[in-house]
């Protein structure tokens, strides 16, 4: 007999959950590789590319030599380029043609020197070539002076006389240069010209 006291168990089914391990939250995905851009490709597995400089595109097709052609104004105020038959119309505005080409920048152009024994003229001096073959007459009007220089060898100047003391005028220190320049054409040194001629100019009338 059955004891009516005693504990009714049912029997249960036990079942395992397990748990998933929780991300971490301090882990960085791996980031996916960029892929590579694909040129663009018309109908027919041709490739266009444009060059903006000579304004030229070129089409590359399988087994065939890439072919070049110039581009020209087209619809829609886009350029296109003709390949035979084929008619590619690119994505790059008329107003391009207008522009042109980028100018090409120019190379930097070498100062020459000026030859050994060329002496640089003074802007303020003023000469005179008629006096004398051998001598020229220069007038310096900053400094109210002459100066008498070679137009043989390296054509150097000889001396130089008045100053801003000098109370000659230009004509007076002209006609002063004249006298020592046939002086040199006659032998004379330039330190015994030079000398009269500051005595001349330095003289009051």
């Amino acid at each position: 007999m059955e004891n009516p006291f005693a504990l009714q168990v049912e029997a249960t089914e036990s079942r395992v959950i397990k748990a998933e391990p929780a991300a971490d939250p301090w882990k960085a995905e791996p980031k996916a590789e960029p892929k590579a851009a694909e040129p663009r490709a018309e109908e027919g597995g041709r490739v266009f590319t444009v060059d903006l400089p000579t304004l030229t595109c070129t089409m590359y097709q399988d087994r065939a030599a890439p072919e070049t052609a110039s581009l020209f104004a087209g619809p829609n105020n886009l350029l296109q380029a003709k390949f035979g038959t084929v008619v590619h119309t690119t994505e790059l505005s008329n107003l391009m043609l207008m522009a042109g080409p980028p100018a090409k920048k120019k190379k930097n152009e070498v100062l020459k020197k000026p030859a050994a024994g060329a002496a640089k003229r003074p802007a303020a001096a003023v000469e005179d070539e008629e006096e004398n073959k051998d001598y020229s007459i220069l007038y310096y009007k900053n400094n109210n002076s002459a100066g008498v220089r070679q137009k043989f060898g390296a054509k150097k100047q000889v001396f130089s006389f008045g100053g801003m003391a000098c109370k000659k005028t230009k004509e007076q220190l002209r006609d002063i240069a004249k006298i020592v320049c046939k002086d040199l054409v006659g032998g004379a040194s330039a330190d015994h010209c030079k000398k009269k001629a500051q005595e001349l100019a330095d003289k009051e009338e």
